[in-house]
């Protein structure tokens, strides 16, 4: 829904949170470009990787990891 929704609407992007019914770890983030195609690691999230390594850590720390 969270990519058909920013697809339709004209977003340059969506992000849908997923939650699992397994362990905290197993959560995370599906992302999409426009018209609902997703970002993996053949198109754009070893980027959006450098970009969040560049920013400051949140706290004094800088938790979690992107797989």
């Amino acid at each position: 829904m969270v990519a058909w929704y920013g697809a339709s609407h004209g977003f340059d992007g969506s992000i849908a949170v997923t939650a699992s019914h397994l362990n905290k770890e197993f959560n995370g983030f599906k992302l999409y470009q426009g018209k609902a195609n997703p970002i993996g690691a053949l198109n754009g999230l070893i980027e959006i990787e450098s970009i969040l390594n560049t920013l400051p850590p949140v706290n004094g720390t800088k938790p979690g990891a992107v797989n």
